[in-house]
């Protein structure tokens, strides 16, 4: 049905545009009928936010979701009298794709506030769709839970029909400028996926859309799936959105090539922007502070603030029953504890970075302190996927308050908050176990641990980070449900993030992992080389190249063991 043969309504403050055959049953006298909904409950609330609350209704057994678009700030009604409201845009849009062959959203209604013509909240009521899950849940959540070959054979479905519903999208000169699974609904018919488009404020028209605006929107899309599907699904995907675009691109190979190479210009962008939300107050972390100390922490629920008391005193942890004293060191102080409102009241580890030199606080002024980096290099890594400990809060003790305010900001001791994962043992402790097992369980395990440990490092190479303190200790293991091993970074004051990570840094992570595994009861030369061709398969195209490696390899070791004898440190 067309918008053009709904009918007006006039209810409280709000003027409505409805379909004739739902006018009845969606409003009442005075506008929408959420309350009488609410005391029948059949009403639920599927999200909010302080721009949004979409709300889920039954009525007569058809389910119907309403998005209620909030004003809360000067801003967002400045852009709602510019732009036109979200509810309007997104009906308006969803007829046009309907029109076009997209499947997408069924609109009912919207409903506009206006005072003195000026658009303030407004309503979008849309026909809900049996059965049918965000792709990105399904993918999240449910996929994982399915058997093989099932599961395979589900993602190569949908993998050709997401492919053809992006084609028909940019075919019909339209593209998705938020365009991610969670945008994307699916429903599972006899004849295979079906899939429909979403949040339709964020679709733009283009009429003849070219390939290199497409190429860019395949590229957003790409970013989701880089990590979580194999090149060939995501060539499968590619080849369907081929296949039924017109007219075909002259050169598949060099276009594929390009949306890689944008992929990751627009991952790093925002894998970049992510790692930023760790400094500031936003939805996801709170800044807090005090005479005597500055944290980042989450966000508090009304009327508690799990800071509090780690702000009135930080070691206070330290001195508690219920702490578990893990590591107390010259550089650091760690302990296993749980924090009363944090992170659900789960085991966590607090560790404290400590003073070592009267000078070293000057030096925050020039460089990092060790506690910042930590806290910053953990959330490079959650953003690129690299696995690691959740970062779940940061403090550092202000300078006395003698100092000048512009001086105070020089922090002394500094702690931090990370998730502890349970059951994990160090890849050190793991190499000790070694020594108590046979010949045979050693060389299986060995096997079992090469090939986790080659991808973990790959991933963080990759994802352009390095690690320069890349020993056995600071990598946790963890044995899942199914006897498959999960490796972990931590301690992460050495990591850091490059433009382009150069070989020489990569060789001194290989160098000094190498160093902490020499020792390993059951290792052989030929359990390194396989590693290596696991890290990277490229260096073996010839003889020249990994022999390259790893002789750079073993001089750095070299090196590294004689600074460490000159110093009076042990190697670990």
């Amino acid at each position: 049905m067309d918008e053009r043969t709904w009918v007006h309504r006039r209810a409280d403050e709000f003027a409505w545009r409805v379909d004739p055959r739902w006018a009845d049953l969606l409003l009442g006298p005075d506008g929408l009928r959420l309350q009488e909904w609410a005391a029948a409950g059949r009403l639920s609330v599927v999200k909010t936010s302080p721009y949004r609350v979409v709300y889920r209704v039954e009525i007569d057994e058809t389910s119907v979701f309403i998005k209620h678009f909030l004003v809360p700030d000067l801003r967002t009604k400045l852009r709602q009298w510019f732009r036109r409201g979200k509810g309007r845009n997104e009906c308006r849009r969803a007829f046009l794709l309907a029109r076009q062959g997209v499947p997408t959203i069924r609109p009912l209604a919207i409903g506009e506030h206006r005072r003195f013509g000026f658009l303030l909240e407004n309503y979008l009521v849309t026909e809900g769709l049996d059965n049918a899950t965000t792709l990105q849940v399904f993918f999240e959540d449910d996929l994982p839970k399915r058997p093989e070959p099932e599961r395979s054979r589900l993602r190569r479905r949908i993998a050709i029909a997401f492919g053809r519903l992006t084609s028909q999208l940019h075919q019909a000169g339209f593209i998705h400028i938020d365009f991610h699974p969670g945008n994307v609904l699916l429903r599972f018919r006899p004849e295979g996926p079906l899939l429909n488009l979403i949040d339709l404020d964020a679709v733009r028209h283009k009429p003849g859309l070219g390939w290199s605006a497409a190429m860019d929107n395949l590229a957003l899309l790409d970013h989701y799936f880089w990590f979580r599907s194999s090149r060939s699904e995501r060539y499968r995907f590619f080849d369907a959105y081929l296949e039924a675009r017109r007219p075909r691109h002259p050169s598949p190979r060099d276009l594929l090539a390009r949306i890689d190479h944008h992929t990751r210009d627009w991952a790093d962008r925002l894998w970049r922007r992510w790692a930023k939300r760790g400094g500031r107050s936003n939805k996801y972390f709170q800044v807090s502070v005090t005479d005597d100390v500055w944290a980042v922490g989450p966000r508090a629920d009304e009327g508690t603030d799990p800071m509090a008391p780690l702000m009135a005193d930080p070691d206070a942890i330290f001195r508690a029953d219920a702490t578990r004293p893990i590591k107390d060191s010259k550089t650091t102080t760690v302990a296993e504890t749980r924090i009363a409102g944090m992170a659900g009241n789960v085991p966590l580890i607090y560790k404290r970075f400590n003073v070592r030199r009267w000078f070293e606080p000057w030096l925050a002024a020039a460089r990092p302190s060790r506690g910042w980096a930590s806290w910053s290099a953990g959330h490079h890594l959650a953003s690129r996927a690299v696995p690691t400990p959740a970062n779940i809060a940061y403090l550092a003790r202000r300078g006395p308050r003698w100092f000048p305010s512009f001086m105070r900001v020089l922090s002394e001791e500094t702690y931090l908050v990370t998730a502890k994962v349970e059951g994990a043992l160090t890849l050190q402790e793991h190499v000790l176990d070694l020594a108590k097992k046979t010949d045979e369980e050693r060389r299986d395990l060995i096997d079992e641990m090469l090939y986790p440990l080659a991808h973990l490092i790959t991933t963080l190479h990759l994802r352009t980070l390095s690690h320069r303190d890349l020993k056995s200790a600071n990598i946790l293991l963890e044995r899942l449900d199914d006897e498959s091993l999960r490796l972990y970074f931590i301690d992460l004051v050495g990591a850091r993030l490059h433009r382009l990570l150069p070989w020489d840094r990569r060789v001194q992570n290989l160098s000094r992992l190498e160093i902490s595994l020499r020792d390993t009861p059951g290792k052989t030369m030929t359990d390194d080389l396989r590693f290596l061709l696991l890290y990277e398969p490229r260096l073996f195209r010839n003889d020249f190249t990994w022999k390259l490696v790893w002789r750079a390899a073993e001089a750095r070791g070299r090196a590294k063991q004689a600074q460490n004898e000159r110093r009076g440190r042990p190697i670990s």
